[in-house]
């Protein structure tokens, strides 16, 4: 049932995407950047994950389950280290593996 499901929702993430490419004038750069920014807003505020433990790999495999770990692996070092953290030379380093470490369940110290 959990390939289904993720079939489901992977393909209508991505069918909504070709919607948008098809329906506008948008290039399909713009309609990367919108589903990446729509997936760190969802994962910044806390909705992605329990799309993602219902949807599992069909919302962690499209782009905007890319989105969503970046915004989640910021708040965990923004956390960590202070908002200021945010800007030290390595941050976006930083905020790309505890993303990672924590989609996998896994910290980074």
């Amino acid at each position: 049932m959990d390939y289904i499901i993720a079939f489901l929702v992977g393909g209508f993430i991505c069918g909504i995407g070709q919607l948008i490419l098809d329906l506008t004038t948008l290039t399909p750069g713009h309609v990367l950047v919108l589903l990446t920014v729509i997936g760190a807003l969802a994962g910044g505020f806390g909705l992605y994950q329990p799309f993602l433990s219902f949807a599992k790999a069909g919302a962690l495999v499209p782009v905007t389950g890319f989105g969503a770990s970046i915004a989640k692996g910021s708040l965990l070092e923004a956390e960590r280290t202070g908002i200021i953290g945010l800007f030290r030379r390595e941050p976006v380093l930083s905020a790309c593996l505890q993303g990672h470490l924590s989609s996998q369940g896994k910290a980074w110290q």
